[in-house]
């Protein structure tokens, strides 16, 4: 089943996801419904995005975190209310951030948090620093890594440092537009993947297994060429890609989730060539998910995601037969040390749920429309 665009939303926090989702929205102004958060009023008025968030006007006064992830964290804390009104009647969302500053290393969890409580099922993509901006920053970004898997469903973390071969030539401002262009391209693979129709079919369903029982812990990885030899030439650029270890990560994976876009012009030797030289290259034990999305935008041209799970466990109901257990679908994405049975939220416990602060929920016809439907229809997911 394919989602719909308006039901998938991309976040950017801090300076780095800010500037990551505004290139984004201006590169896909029809894609899905986008929103930039940030304690820095000065970075968000630079953004062409509609939903401008800015946190922490009592603690910053506007001006930005100073590199301190508690004064981000705290903003996001004193503006849950609002983080969460924005979340309303999403499926997922996507969050993107730089770590090693203030508001994206900091603010992160607390968005992911909300984002959960609404029901919507959460990835998140983040950058680590490169080493030459400095031991501090490096220092930050990781100790926040567990708090961001914590919070997350599915933690997708890319090492500015091992993206350097793509970048070596480049001068600096080449080289960071060159990394966010990295991660617009992985998250542009995911919102297709749930929302295009394909000739072979990953969907909405395929991420959520994945998310489940990958225990959150992903790498990413992607090639795109052009021109008659694109098929080999993605897949090359896939098998030496650094992102992967030039092919040692595809060895080690538990599960691949593999996503090919093409035009109309897609030949089916394209995508035999590229399904064929992944399954060489992948652990023959490997739980494999694959499919084909055809885009008119993608004339001559061929792009290959690879999402590599590197654990993978099935959660398993109690005091029941192999054959009588039902897959679990949770908010918490079945990881170890996560509930992986689906729980009641209290929704009565937030008076004050409309989109903004201050603001009423959407009542129609006696029914509170900011609680999800299948909350109030008394629906259980995943059964």
């Amino acid at each position: 089943m394919a989602l719909n665009d308006n039901r998938i939303m991309i976040v950017g926090v801090g300076g780095a996801g800010c500037k990551i989702v505004s290139k984004l929205h201006d590169t896909v102004p029809s894609g899905p419904r986008t929103a930039v958060i940030s304690t820095d009023s000065k970075a968000l008025s630079g953004s062409s995005v509609p939903a401008r968030i800015q946190i922490g006007s009592v603690q910053t006064g506007g001006l930005g975190a100073g590199g301190n992830p508690e004064i981000g964290n705290q903003s996001a804390l004193d503006d849950a209310e609002m983080l969460r009104g924005l979340f309303s009647d999403v499926g997922i969302v996507i969050v993107v951030a730089g770590l090693g500053g203030g508001t994206g290393t900091g603010a992160t969890p607390v968005v992911l948090d909300m984002a959960r409580e609404r029901g919507a099922l959460t990835i998140c993509f983040a950058t680590r620093p490169f080493n030459f901006e400095g031991h501090h920053r490096s220092k930050v970004a990781d100790e926040q890594i567990e708090k961001l898997a914590k919070s997350s469903d599915m933690l997708i973390m890319l090492s500015n440092d091992l993206m350097l071969e793509f970048i070596s030539e480049a001068n600096m401002g080449e080289a960071f537009a060159k990394v966010d262009d990295i991660v617009i391209n992985g998250i542009c693979a995911v919102w297709m993947m749930v929302a295009r129709p394909g000739l072979i079919n990953l969907d909405f369903a395929d991420l959520q297994r994945v998310v489940q029982n990958s225990e959150g812990v992903c790498v990413f990885g992607y090639g795109d060429a052009r021109g008659s030899e694109r098929g080999k030439e993605a897949v090359r650029q896939i098998l030496d890609s650094p992102l992967l270890e030039k092919g040692k990560t595809l060895e080690k994976a538990k599960a691949l989730l593999v996503s090919i876009i093409g035009g109309h012009d897609m030949l089916i030797r394209d995508v035999d060539e590229v399904i064929k030289k992944i399954r060489e290259k992948a652990s023959a034990d490997a739980e494999f998910f694959m499919g084909t999305i055809m885009d008119e935008d993608w004339k001559d041209r061929l792009t290959v995601t690879v999402i590599a799970a590197m654990e993978w466990s099935i959660p398993e109901e109690k005091g029941k037969e192999p054959s009588e257990r039902k897959e679990v679908k949770s908010q918490s994405g079945g990881r170890k040390g996560k509930q992986n049975k689906q729980g009641n939220l209290d929704f009565s416990a937030f008076p004050d749920k409309g989109r903004f602060k201050g603001m009423g929920g959407t009542i129609m016809n006696g029914e509170d429309l900011d609680i999800p439907t299948y909350y109030r229809k008394g629906i259980e997911i995943g059964k």
